[in-house]
């Protein structure tokens, strides 16, 4: 019997205060010493051995709003071509630079999520099976930690709503002003490849969705419209504090899920009342959450969301 492959999940990561710190000077004391806008100066713009660090901040994932950076070293213009060129390295494929990156993603009220570390080569077009909103590059994602420990994958850029900028700036300019300064913004997708998903647990044969008395929800006793509801879930990430190996999740302290957590129910989004380690397990968390107003009677559809990672969806049955 055939395994089945690794689930994969869609991450759209939009960046912002974008600054690509070119290494034009050797003259190290002036080194972020400029308050001000520092444009690059004395190097040829196709120059194939130019060095760059560039950070961003990250702006939303998903469309919803999350902070974090994204730190990137790149030998920026090694204009690998099949076609020979003053300034230009000769290659079978067109590609424009090579690097490694760093993405610190947070909350938007500034938790740690998780990290996601890439190797990459820009410019030419992406590989085959990028997803088809890919515009160009070729950036494997080769691992992450907290919520992204052991991921994989794939990361390009696609243009944004907005337009697509970036502005280059000079070692001699001051970091600490990047915000203040401005930078450009760009959009990225992430086919990630995640070690686990969130998910309902399956107990007797069925999602363990239970009323708030913790009977099971089932067809003879159905969830109804604005009422509370417990999910027994695996899959939530790390938790704070952290569960040590081999222990179990505490009532006090309780484990709060470090990431994001949101329950969709009828592809509606359904805001969590809490997301927790369930006291007494080393491997099973607790999600309670509101019955959106109007469901229909019969069934509705519900999945869950850790670290903007979906799971698979369950039928509750509803009155």
């Amino acid at each position: 019997m055939q395994a089945q492959p690794p689930p994969i999940s869609i991450l759209v990561v939009d960046t912002a205060n974008r600054v690509n710190y070119q290494f034009d000077s050797f003259d190290v004391p002036k080194f972020g010493t400029s308050a001000s806008i520092a444009a690059p100066q004395g190097i040829r713009t196709n120059h194939p051995f130019l060095e760059e660090t560039i950070v961003a901040d990250v702006a939303s994932v998903n469309g919803k709003p999350a902070k974090g950076n994204m730190v990137i070293k790149s030998t920026a213009s090694l204009n690998l071509s099949p076609i020979p060129a003053a300034g230009r390295a000769i290659g079978d494929i067109t590609r424009m630079s090579f690097g490694h990156s760093a993405w610190e993603i947070l909350s938007v009220d500034g938790q740690q999520v998780g990290t996601i570390i890439t190797i990459w080569l820009s410019g030419g077009t992406p590989p085959p099976g990028a997803p088809s909103a890919c515009t160009g590059g070729n950036q494997a994602i080769v691992g992450g930690t907290g919520a992204y420990l052991g991921v994989s994958g794939f990361v390009c850029q696609a243009p944004p709503p907005v337009s697509v900028t970036v502005r280059a700036a000079s070692v001699q300019e001051d970091p600490q002003n990047r915000r203040i300064n401005g930078g450009g913004t760009n959009r990225y997708i992430m086919q990630l490849i995640p070690r686990y998903v969130p998910e309902v647990v399956v107990q007797a044969g069925q999602p363990a969705i239970l009323h708030a008395d913790f009977s099971p929800v089932t067809a003879t006793s159905p969830a109804r419209s604005g009422e509370s509801l417990i999910l027994m879930v695996a899959g939530l990430g790390p938790t704070i504090p952290t569960l040590e190996p081999g222990d179990s999740f505490t009532q006090d302290p309780l484990n709060q899920v470090a990431s994001p957590v949101e329950v969709i129910v009828n592809d509606q989004s359904v805001p969590t009342i809490n997301s927790i380690g369930w006291p007494g397990t080393a491997d099973r968390f607790r999600v309670d959450f509101r019955m959106p107003d109007g469901v229909a009677a019969g069934s509705a559809t519900l999945q869950l969301s850790s670290a903007w990672i979906k799971g698979p969806t369950v039928k509750i049955p509803t009155r």
